[in-house]
């Protein structure tokens, strides 16, 4: 069964030479006629579990487990098109392109990897400044390229 989406691989394993955790993070981008609940089925048919609506800040999350609490996959159901798919691509095209971009976003997931370790929940927060940043810095580069 087809879901009509579109994925793309983001984050940090998506830019060669950035410093990564061990999780893939993946974005589906769904057309608008392509109900969510639809596309959870078939994630969950095969394994992963659903984490809930981050909405803006990262749409629908699923995620797959290794074993229990050692997650190696996020997955981030957004509408295609959209503004946060149009967001995900643009940080994830600038990382790539820019050396400069990925050694701020590095030098700062490293800072926030030794002041939290262990807690995931405050390193990602503490990420919120330098992705708004380079976000501001992608879309000015960008114009309109994923929309």
């Amino acid at each position: 069964m087809s879901m009509g989406n579109v994925d793309a691989r983001l984050g940090s394993t998506a830019a060669p030479g950035l410093a990564a955790t061990p999780i893939l993070d993946l974005a589906v981008g769904l057309p608008e006629d392509v109900p969510f609940s639809s596309t959870r089925a078939l994630f969950e048919a095969r394994g992963y579990l659903y984490r809930g609506d981050r909405g803006e800040e990262g749409g629908h999350v699923l995620v797959w487990e290794a074993r229990p609490r050692l997650r190696t996959h996020h997955v981030h159901v957004v509408r295609l098109h959209g503004p946060q798919w149009r967001a995900y691509l643009q940080l994830r095209d600038l990382l790539r392109a820019s050396a400069g971009a990925r050694a701020r976003y590095e030098q700062q997931k490293r800072r926030l990897a030794a002041q939290h370790p262990g807690d995931r929940g405050a390193y990602t927060a503490g990420k919120d400044g330098i992705v708004q940043a380079l976000l501001a810095e992608a879309a000015a580069l960008a114009g309109d390229r994923h929309g």
